[in-house]
């Protein structure tokens, strides 16, 4: 009996834990987890660290690479999408990523983002090649405003005056660098004007044209991925994979058709005994570019958006400081202030964003407005349908038979924006290549064929465009045709 008693007494008190003095029971405790095995891969300064690092490797890798006499920047390219692919592919055969299959349907839907691309990166080479780090990390940040006002134009965006006050101090930071980097030419030979200044001055004036055009690409590249990728609902990995999968046939027809594939080139390009090297640094800027990838979708995961968006604006500092670094940029007063501004400007915009979101999160219920001049000139006139998946693809403007010169004749849609921009690369390229220069000597020859390049751009861009809004207006117009007939012919039953 006593026996039996004792037993559920015995189960009852490993039940309930230790008993107390008092007669009661404490619960058992729980025995320390041990921690981890993925502890590094949940590490917010780990991730961050992995961000940063993975930016300044690339800005430095290709910048080496295009230091000196390297003129194939469409091989470069090339080169660095093959490397990624073979990357992302290795990846997904390891079960690290996840991404589709390819689809020739999505791949038609995303072939214009990839053209931008192309163009983004190719005018990023170009202007890398003629500036120093710190005044192409500078100047990247004019893209920002061109970004928001195309968001305030297409997307019914805002801009709050904190982040007016960030624009500011961007536009100021990049007239310092310019001006610093111009006084530099020019002062740098100890004698103002001499024939190496001109020759500075005019590799100048080139990295920042280079640098205007790639700060429009890489707007209507961001704009135009944003719109796109609504509709294809792409993830971080799909969109790597697409961009990179239909760049490399573009830029390898490219680097054929438009670059020097002569032997005494390729042994500028590729000096004797340096070949293994030059190929080494170009993979690493391949791979660098996946680092980039995964490391930001990394750090977003386990911080937050906020924290990534403050990462990338101090991020600007050790990537323009790299290049006082590795490199001879020239650290005077003004360049270094350039820098800070640069800096100050980065972190006020992304603290605008911040509080931006706040608002937006504290207002949800209310219906957003935009002004009354991008409602009128930007209302919806037709909503054009993909026939497979039933979304809506665009809303097209009103139609440009109606208006002035520009209305009728030029788009301002998103497709508008796009056929603008691949006219204007494929101009500056085309005329810049096969546009023979009537001027003797390397310097005339460089100024004309930089002027050859900026008219072929602007040419091109309006081509462009305009045949694209010719062809919508065709289209439309045919569709309205097409659907009077119908119409008619229904009468003519009826009756």
């Amino acid at each position: 009996m006593s026996s039996s008693n004792e037993e559920p007494k015995r189960d009852l008190t490993i039940e309930l834990g230790d008993k107390q003095e008092n007669g009661s029971y404490e619960p058992p405790r729980q025995a320390p987890m041990a921690p981890p095995a993925t502890s590094v891969a949940n590490s917010p300064p780990i991730s961050i660290l992995a961000y940063c690092g993975s930016s300044i490797l690339m800005t430095v890798t290709n910048k080496i690479v295009l230091t000196g006499t390297f003129n194939l920047n469409f091989f470069l390219l090339a080169v660095q999408s093959i490397v990624c692919i073979v990357a992302i592919q290795t990846l997904k055969l390891m079960g690290i990523a996840q991404f589709r299959d390819f689809n020739t349907d999505e791949a038609r839907k995303w072939f214009p983002i990839s053209l931008l691309l192309i163009g983004m990166i190719y005018t990023g080479s170009k202007a890398l090649q003629f500036l120093s780090i710190p005044v192409y990390t500078i100047f990247k940040n004019l893209t920002i405003i061109l970004i928001a006002y195309g968001e305030v134009i297409w997307f019914g965006g805002s801009v709050t005056s904190m982040t007016l006050l960030s624009f500011g101090l961007m536009v100021v930071s990049s007239l310092i660098a310019a001006w610093a980097d111009i006084q530099h030419a020019l002062t740098g030979s100890g004698e103002a004007l001499t024939g190496e200044a001109a020759e500075k001055l005019s590799t100048l004036n080139a990295g920042y044209l280079w640098m205007l055009c790639n700060c429009f690409c890489s707007a209507a590249y961001v704009l135009g991925m944003r719109k796109r990728i609504k509709l294809t609902n792409f993830k971080d990995f799909d969109t790597m994979y697409y961009n990179n999968l239909l760049s490399i046939p573009v830029l390898l027809l490219c680097s054929l058709f438009l670059e020097n594939w002569s032997a005494p080139n390729i042994a500028i390009n590729f000096p004797a005994g340096h070949e293994a090297k030059v190929f080494a640094i170009m993979v690493i800027s391949g791979l660098s570019s996946v680092f980039i990838s995964y490391s930001s979708a990394w750090c977003v995961r386990v911080t937050s958006s906020t924290t990534y968006s403050m990462v990338g604006a101090l991020n600007k500092l050790p990537i323009a400081l790299s290049g006082l670094i590795f490199f001879d940029a020239p650290a005077t007063f003004a360049s270094v202030g350039a820098i800070f501004v640069g800096f100050v400007s980065g972190v006020v915009y992304a603290v605008a964003k911040m509080w931006q979101s706040k608002n937006k999160a504290q207002t949800a219920g209310v219906l957003p407005t935009t002004s009354a001049s991008v409602q009128i000139r930007h209302r919806p006139a037709e909503k054009v349908v993909d026939e497979d998946t039933g979304s809506v693809l665009w809303y097209s403007g009103r139609p440009r038979r109606e208006g002035n010169f520009f209305e009728k004749n030029f788009d301002s849609s998103y497709d508008g924006l796009i056929a603008g921009v691949a006219g204007a690369a494929i101009g500056s390229i085309t005329a810049a290549r096969f546009v023979t220069p009537k001027h003797e000597g390397m310097e005339g020859e460089k100024r004309e064929r930089t002027r050859n390049a900026v008219v072929g751009a602007v040419v091109g861009a309006g081509l462009f465009n305009a045949g694209e809004n010719w062809f919508r207006v065709y289209t439309e117009e045919k569709e309205e045709r097409i659907e009077k007939r119908e119409k008619r012919e229904e009468k003519r039953e009826r009756r």
